[in-house]
């Protein structure tokens, strides 16, 4: 582990993290130096670039089962950056990858290639490899034909008609709103055609035709949102013949419909919204078939059915989407979704959030198609769930649960500390831990051995935060066993003993007993570290490492 972060010292760019190598795409760095068992792990942070591997000989040709992230598109206002990542197996021989794009410009022709291990000074450099590439005979991508890899596609559909051949894959980028790309037929344009499909054809001897079958709002078929592939323009079956068609097509009207109903595709219901207790609407009326969508745009909600007769008890069997937090900065909001498939009867939701107030009793409820005049309207439901006997809705005390979940905060402030540092919780309680910053793990040890994994204990791994980061990652567990105090760590020690710095966490530990969180966290501070011998040992056996990490340092 203390290789790599030498290495790190050779490679600035390179993550500080001795287990894994941070490579920001284009390429950068362009060359990195890995061991067995190294993560190499690939930010992609513009476009829609691809790490695909290659060989020396043939650097913009995919290798037969070789390494292949696939296109990783990026908003231009992404918050949330994909990566791809892959563990090396064996260093004895470089490893060669490129960009596999090539829909508007080959990119490996432009040298976006990336190596692994390939010596600066021998015939298979990357400087020699990249030269290669950028040699190398591989057809230029015209616009809207195909190169014989990909099309990119740009949704309201654009370009509306590609030329493409057999084995050609046809790739459709969303970019606004909710449509999709559907098949149908030139003489039904608007219907969706038994098992037609999205992409992946094989016959490019006919034309094929393609809408956005979603008609929430408006009907976009007969707005004129449709594609064709390889429609002759001169031909009976063009492309403007198909629109025309579709403009022109008897489907179902697009005027919009009234708020909170269905339109048989899909409707919205808004959790949280402008941080309220509140489903949005709180009551709608849905068809067999129709698919309710839940966003959630704040705190950490659920969708949760009940019933009538009990609003804030869960339903033996009912759809839960289990607790959807959202970070206060946000960007990405997370979505539920399930279909009617019973309309004959209302069907009742709540919130079971009761970490800090009993969402429920507060009136966080919803139903679909009660009727306002009936025994079971929605006001009835919810006059029900504020006067239920559900657990009090009171705050409990802090970092205590009140039978939910208990959110625990990791690296708060760029701090090494669990925040709370021990929390009391009971059987079935969720322990959720967000990590804030860096790249801690959580690790269950033991009161003896403060700073060792027990064996068979719980481990989240590694989870590491860029400093710039909007989303953060979590980590939960259900305790099951709520006798005896439970102990963690975080194992990270790259750059220093997180452990043995206090960066330890309990749950249970009673703060009078002789193995309270105190004596836990001065246990690990006391464990014993490696010896000033072992590290100078250490350097020793890898001496040329630590010697080019001081050279560089020097500079």
């Amino acid at each position: 582990m203390r290789l790599s972060v030498a290495v790190a010292v050779l490679a600035p760019a390179l993550s500080a993290y001795a287990s894994n190598i941070l490579v920001l795409l284009a390429f950068s760095p362009s060359n990195v130096t890995a061991n067995v068992g190294d993560t190499v792990t690939f930010q992609f942070q513009s476009k829609n670039h691809s790490v695909t591997q290659s060989s020396f000989a043939s650097p913009c040709t995919p290798l037969a089962g070789g390494v292949d992230s696939g296109f990783q598109f990026v908003a231009a206002n992404a918050a949330n950056i994909p990566e791809f990542s892959l563990t090396i197996s064996n260093a004895s021989k470089p490893l060669f990858f490129f960009s596999k794009q090539d829909a508007v410009v080959n990119e490996c022709q432009k040298g976006m290639v990336f190596s692994i291990n390939a010596d600066p000074n021998s015939a298979k450099s990357f400087a020699a490899f990249q030269a290669a590439a950028e040699a190398s005979a591989a057809p230029a991508a015209s616009s809207s034909a195909s190169s014989g890899s990909n099309i990119l596609v740009l949704l309201a559909f654009s370009p509306s008609n590609v030329t493409a051949n057999a084995g050609d894959t046809v790739t459709f980028q969303f970019q606004s709103k909710n449509h999709s790309v559907t098949q149908s037929s030139f003489a039904s344009p608007c219907t969706p055609l038994v098992g037609g499909v999205d992409s992946g054809f094989h016959d490019a001897s006919k034309p094929l035709f393609f809408f956005s079958k979603q008609d929430a709002v408006v009907n976009e078929c007969q707005k004129g949102m449709v594609f064709s592939i390889n429609a002759d323009p001169n031909s009976a079956e063009s492309f403007a013949a198909f629109q025309a068609a579709a403009e022109e097509s008897a489907a179902s009207s697009s005027s919009a419909p009234t708020a909170g109903a269905s339109s048989g595709s899909e409707i919205l219901v808004l959790v949280g919204q402008n941080n309220q207790l509140t489903f949005s609407p709180s009551n709608i009326t849905a068809n067999a078939g129709d698919t309710v969508t839940f966003q959630f745009q704040s705190k950490n909600h659920s969708v949760t059915q009940s019933s009538f007769e009990a609003p804030c008890t869960p339903l033996a069997g009912g759809v839960d989407s289990g607790f959807q937090f959202i970070a206060a900065n946000a960007t990405a909001l997370p979505e539920f979704s399930f279909t009617i498939n019973n309309a004959a009867k209302p069907l009742f939701f709540f919130s079971k959030q009761d970490a800090v107030v009993n969402e429920c009793q507060k009136g966080m409820v919803f139903s679909i198609n009660a009727d306002p005049n009936s025994a079971e309207s929605f006001a009835a439901f919810q006059a029900a769930a504020e006067e239920s006997a559900a657990s009090s809705s009171s705050a409990p005390a802090a970092g205590a649960s009140s039978g939910s979940e208990i959110l625990v905060l990791v690296g708060q402030n760029n701090q090494l500390t669990f925040s709370p540092s021990n929390i009391t919780a009971n059987v079935g309680d969720t322990v959720t831990f967000q990590f804030q910053s860096k790249n801690h793990s959580v690790t269950q040890s033991s009161f003896a051995s403060p700073c060792t994994p027990l064996l068979g204990g719980v481990d989240s791994g590694f989870q590491a935060v860029t400093p710039d980061a909007t989303a953060f990652p979590e980590f939960s567990f259900t305790l099951n066993n709520a006798s005896t105090p439970l102990f963690f760590f975080s194992k990270q020690d790259a750059l220093v003993s997180e452990c043995q710095k206090g960066m330890v966490f309990s749950i249970n530990a009673n703060p009078d007993s002789a193995k309270s969180f105190a004596a836990f966290q001065a246990n690990a501070e006391a464990s014993v570290a490696p010896s000033a011998k072992a590290s100078k040992k250490l350097q020793r056996k890898h001496s040329r490492d630590f010697a080019s990490a001081a050279k560089v340092a020097r500079k």
